[in-house]
């Protein structure tokens, strides 16, 4: 294969035209011209270099959990951090390469009676894509414990920022153009009973919604003084189904996709969109990543 510009030092995997289909938990979307796997937050560093000689747009895939791409594809690139899986204690700190799963992370973390993320179990991201969403649930968000993140900003520049600041499903990292490298998560000693009680409480939230393997929870945020899936059963969306996509019967806010259509599954989100706001006059934000539409 011939290989551009700093795509030169790189050592992980380059792969060409890479369907993302099955990388992402919805299991729809076309392919990428570019998919590099970074062995090395250096190779992090080339692979962002890279895209900016190129021109290229380009995003950062973990889980792929949130992520919706067009049927056709993406002319541009991704980088996968699959293979950035490190983590280390320290003391009551947590650190963890972006590529590590979060289930993983709440694990290691009650084995060593440290509290503090049990409020995420169920949540299916990796722990840089757990920190861009600010992921969480009523009982707690993955940013009350986030004490420093290492990332390449836009201008494949090392930096760290300390006491990051986080919104309702959002953060300062949710922009284009970045890497988060390590997270550091300062959790704090207790007994392991008293973590297992959070954990099944938390636990107990993921019972009375869909369990469907390809499916999108939840699509959109939750506006103020009002609840998404409210609005949605309201505006008569519970159950309703467009060729092989479908929402809920259980939660209005679960998008469940039985096809091979991701073109499908976004005409849905806007057709939502578009009858909530002309009922309600209400904007509803996706919490899916919505990429190349």
């Amino acid at each position: 294969m011939y290989i551009e510009g700093n795509l030169v030092k790189f050592k992980g995997i380059i792969k060409k035209e890479e369907p993302l289909a099955p990388y992402l938990t919805i299991k729809v979307g076309g392919k990428v011209e570019w998919f590099l796997i970074p062995d090395s937050i250096d190779d992090a560093v080339y692979a962002v270099e890279f895209f900016r000689e190129m021109g290229y747009q380009w995003f950062v895939l973990g889980n792929g959990s949130k992520i919706l791409i067009p049927d056709e594809g993406f002319s541009g690139g991704v980088i996968y951090t699959g293979r950035l899986k490190g983590f280390w204690l320290d003391g009551d700190e947590m650190i963890l390469e972006s590529g590590s799963f979060l289930g993983d992370a709440i694990r290691v973390a009650m084995t060593n009676n440290l509290s503090g993320i049990e409020s995420l179990v169920g949540i299916p991201a990796t722990i840089g894509g757990a920190v861009v969403m600010n992921a969480g649930t009523r009982y707690g968000c993955i940013g009350d414990v986030v004490e420093k993140v290492e990332m390449i900003d836009e201008d494949g520049r090392y930096v760290v920022t300390t006491k990051p600041r986080f919104g309702y499903r959002d953060s300062e990292f949710k922009r284009r153009g970045i890497v988060i490298t390590r997270v550091h998560l300062k959790l704090r000693r207790d007994c392991q009973g008293e973590i297992e009680k959070r954990l099944r409480l938390a636990a107990s939230l993921r019972r009375v919604q869909p369990q469907f393997p390809r499916q999108f929870g939840c699509i959109f945020k939750n506006p103020l003084s009002a609840s998404a899936g409210r609005l949605i059963e309201e505006a008569g969306f519970k159950g309703f189904r467009y060729n092989n996509v479908q929402i809920s019967s259980v939660h209005s806010n679960f998008l469940l996709n039985f096809g091979d259509s991701a073109n499908d599954i976004y005409y849905v989100i806007r057709l939502i969109q578009e009858e909530i706001y002309r009922r309600f006059n209400i904007f509803l934000e996706p919490e899916v990543n919505i990429i190349g539409f």
